[in-house]
């Protein structure tokens, strides 16, 4: 899936899926279909089928109006805009086999499942993805973790309890907009004990349990935790964001 820097701001807010989108029908990434017969057609979340594992797939067939005449072009594409005319480009992507070219009085259209999104690179997980599509990564209220080592993986060897941080706390950072950075310091407070390193962090929906987000390891890592020192990640050094097609 080819996302724009203006998807990604969804994926990170507000939810990529959950609004009315646009889909359009491409000859090339870049090029959109420009018949007279040709316009967008609309997909709103319930359309989507969205699963754990981060895979996100139109339902039901979505179908463009019927060709006046013979299209002057295969698609190749499929795009998702914010508006069924102009609006802003969020995303594009490539079929693995081309529908046929619309004919004059022949139906088009793109069958159940032809339009799929899949795992975005990045330090997302699964279950985090699909927050993406349907809130936002980090909509409303998350919980940052630390570890020793990969939250995912057995025995991570957790670091004191998660600490809240608001949809707000998340700004853009101007110098790559398709990622968000903590605005401020996310304290841990003073420890009780002798703490390992951490070495990795985890963005969670819960305070406690809950569903693992997000996941990477730190590259500013804070200062190795002895008793009653204060445990801090400094402002701006968590970074979570997708991948780009500019």
């Amino acid at each position: 899936m080819g996302w724009k820097v203006p998807g990604v701001r969804l994926l990170l807010k507000g939810g990529a899926l959950n609004r009315t989108n646009w889909i359009s029908a491409r000859s090339a990434e870049a090029v959109e279909f420009a018949d007279s017969w040709y316009a967008r057609q609309s997909m709103a979340l319930a359309a989507w089928r969205r699963t754990n594992a981060g895979l996100a797939e139109n339902i039901a067939a979505l179908n463009f109006p019927t060709p006046t005449a013979n299209a002057a072009s295969v698609p190749s594409h499929w795009g998702m805009h914010t508006a069924q005319n102009a609006g802003t480009l969020l995303a594009t992507h490539a079929f693995t086999g081309s529908p046929l070219a619309p004919a004059l009085n022949a139906s088009f259209g793109f069958d159940a499942g032809m339009l799929e999104i899949g795992p975005a690179s990045g330090a997302v997980t699964g279950l985090g993805l699909k927050r993406a599509y349907e809130t936002g990564l980090v909509s409303g209220t998350t919980y940052m973790g630390l570890f020793e080592r990969q939250p995912s993986q057995a025995n991570p060897g957790p670091i004191d309890a998660r600490e809240p941080v608001a949809e707000a706390g998340w700004i853009e950072n101007p110098a790559a907009q398709h990622t968000v950075r903590n605005q401020a310091p996310i304290n841990y407070g003073i420890q009780a004990v002798d703490q390992p390193r951490p070495l990795w962090v985890g963005l969670f929906d819960a305070l406690t349990d809950g569903t693992l987000l997000w996941e990477d390891e730190i590259d500013m890592r804070p200062a190795d935790p002895a008793a009653q020192a204060n445990l801090t990640i400094p402002a701006l050094t968590v970074s979570i964001g997708f991948t780009v097609d500019a």
